[in-house]
């Protein structure tokens, strides 16, 4: 049976509140993703950053970082780089290592500012190595971003692990 879930509908401005509407999913991921959504607008997604040239993340590292609330063995794969525009270089990572909601033991594709991840990783454990598939992950974020309706994470890893799985418990 499906569950009631908010979507938010946000656009980056000053002066509107943003729009939320009930509306059914099916699965953790969909909840995971609308969560992650709104906190990546909330956390930055209006931020103006400036474009970094180069990066010292690169698709196929795996990272340890101040762990999340309780998840001691949590590590983040960077999944991908790419040039936000003015909001600089945007690091697309997955977390592993942790346990969540009913089972999960991963987040795929949460989008970061590079300096969020810069502030957050402690020591380089792979230089490169096999990249999840988060194909489905990226192109919902993609579309929502190119939309004006996604964003990124300037917050911590930690606290937008803690953030999105706060909000995905609350929408079981």
């Amino acid at each position: 049976m499906a569950r009631p879930v908010w979507h938010v509908g946000h656009r980056c401005s000053a002066t509107r509140e943003p729009q939320v509407r009930p509306h059914c999913a099916h699965s953790m991921t969909r909840t995971l993703f609308i969560a992650m959504s709104f906190l990546s607008l909330l956390f930055g997604g209006c931020s103006r950053q400036p474009a970094a040239p180069a990066s010292k993340f690169h698709a196929g590292q795996v990272w340890a970082f101040t762990p999340p609330t309780n998840q001691p063995n949590a590590r983040l794969t960077v999944l991908r780089v790419e040039s936000g525009g003015k909001l600089g270089t945007i690091v697309h990572i997955a977390i592993s290592g942790v346990s969540y909601g009913n089972g999960q033991t991963q987040i795929q594709d949460l989008p970061f500012a590079e300096a969020a991840v810069a502030r957050s990783v402690t020591t380089l454990e792979r230089e490169s190595g096999p990249v999840p598939d988060f194909a489905d992950g990226y192109q919902q974020w993609r579309q929502a971003y190119d939309a004006g309706k996604g964003g990124i994470f300037t917050i911590t890893v930690a606290e937008a692990f803690d953030a999105v799985t706060s909000i995905a418990r609350e929408h079981k």
